[in-house]
């Protein structure tokens, strides 16, 4: 089968026609003509995979990694394609939901590192002839497996720490090593390394191996994880810490914490810059997690309410609060949901909403619409659901500004903050 791309919708499809039947195959730029083979035809569409190039577009590169299409499949355009690739599909979606065109309030912002941007990598290891190696999953198959001898994504620091942590498995024997995460913060002079074992025995020393390796690299912890008991052995600090305009910020392997540090600096400033924040202010940041947004905007601001219900991310988010000494921060402990009304007494002005790739809860939406206060920033990682949520905050607020991060650069992944005032009546 032969087509010509159209365009490339999100989350990273390209799209054809063939006698009045949508296309969407795995690769391929706009005006290239490719060869595909069919995998599904559903009602509305088919899907397929490309199976060669005929007719190349000059935007087309050399990927840096023989699995992009794992991790990273836009390593086959250029940069600055990538960003029309993804303002394109940002504003289409919302233009579809909103039913206006956004293109004037949009600014986009490139990232500061192409690669090497990700302070965090979550590997699988597989082993074969009692040789281990790092490994990612195949595309929605999560019991199919892709060996990788390098990761282009992250530092040179975390591929040689992968390296030598595969061969002391080896060395030792540690059949049982399933997953492991490695973390640094964005001097790369602290490591948090977690290892996931299938029913690794816990037990209270480390070996020489290990010794040698933290001694060998900037590691200031390591925890043990029993994947079948769910036990944690901690080895000294696993807890690293991160400099954000001023602000000292502690996360771990396993708590949510931004990926690139660059790029969560220009999302500060965008607020600062785009906002009446002051003194006067009352703030609520929504789903918090470790606090970024809530402690960085409480120097300036009279006081700020945060909402969190995961243990994890609330112990170090208390953590955080000691460590700038903030004395002005209010928990709120539990759901979003169970708690948007006990905010609302609260009166906050200005309300920070930082949701999961789900996007917000419709009931707390449908409030938020209904009572929210003059401003609501909603800082969104998914803008499929962004644009859904934005069709009912769109009742009640104006779109004043919408800024488009690439915090993912090679990866259809796309950043936003919308900045929504609320409309006089």
């Amino acid at each position: 089968m032969k087509t010509e791309i159209k365009k490339i919708i999100y989350p990273g499809l390209s799209l054809s026609n063939i006698k009045q039947k949508t296309i969407l195959t795995d690769e391929g730029l706009p005006g290239e003509i490719v060869s595909l083979k069919p995998i599904k035809d559903n009602k509305s569409h088919i899907l397929a995979q490309t199976t060669e190039i005929l007719k190349t577009s000059p935007n087309r590169i050399e990927p840096k990694c023989s699995h992009y299409k794992i991790c990273s499949k836009y390593q086959y355009i250029d940069y600055p394609q990538q960003l029309n690739i993804k303002q394109e599909q940002f504003i289409n979606l919302l233009n579809k939901a909103l039913l206006f065109d956004i293109s004037s309030l949009l600014k986009i912002r490139p990232a500061q590192k192409i690669w090497g941007y990700r302070n965090k990598i979550h590997l699988k290891v597989i082993w074969k002839n009692n040789l281990p190696q790092i490994a990612y999953n195949l595309v929605n198959k999560s019991d199919q497996f892709l060996g990788i001898d390098h990761c282009y994504l992250v530092s040179e620091q975390l591929n040689e720490i992968a390296r030598k942590i595969l061969e002391i498995a080896e060395r030792e024997k540690i059949y049982d090593l399933e997953e492991l995460i490695l973390r640094e913060n964005s001097q790369s002079d602290q490591v948090v390394i977690a290892l996931l074992y299938k029913n690794l025995k816990l037990q209270k020393g480390l070996t020489k191996d290990f010794h040698k390796l933290i001694s060998k690299f900037p590691i200031t912890g390591i925890t043990f994880i029993n994947k079948k008991t769910k036990r944690r052995f901690r080895y000294k600090n696993t807890l690293i810490k991160e400099k954000i305009h001023k602000t000292s910020l502690f996360f771990s392997t396993d708590t949510f914490f931004q990926i690139n540090i660059s790029m969560i600096n220009k999302v500060i400033n965008d607020i600062l810059e785009n906002t009446s924040l002051d003194k006067t202010k009352i703030i609520a940041d929504l789903y918090s997690g470790t606090g970024t947004f809530g402690i960085i905007l409480s120097r300036i601001a009279s006081k700020v309410i945060a909402i969190e219900k995961e243990k994890d991310n609330l112990e170090i988010l208390r953590k955080n609060i000691q460590e700038n000494n903030i004395n002005n921060l209010l928990i709120i402990t539990g759901d979003v949901k169970d708690n948007i009304n006990k905010l609302f007494k609260e009166s906050p002005e200005i309300i920070i909403i930082d949701p999961p790739r789900r996007g917000i809860n419709q009931e707390i939406t449908r409030k938020l619409s209904q009572k929210g206060p003059e401003y609501l920033l909603y800082i969104s990682c998914n803008p499929q659901t962004l644009a859904r949520d934005l069709k009912i905050l769109n009742k009640n607020y104006s779109l004043e500004k919408v800024f488009v991060y690439d915090f993912f650069p090679h990866t259809p992944h796309i950043e936003s903050l919308t900045i929504l005032k609320r409309r006089i009546k």
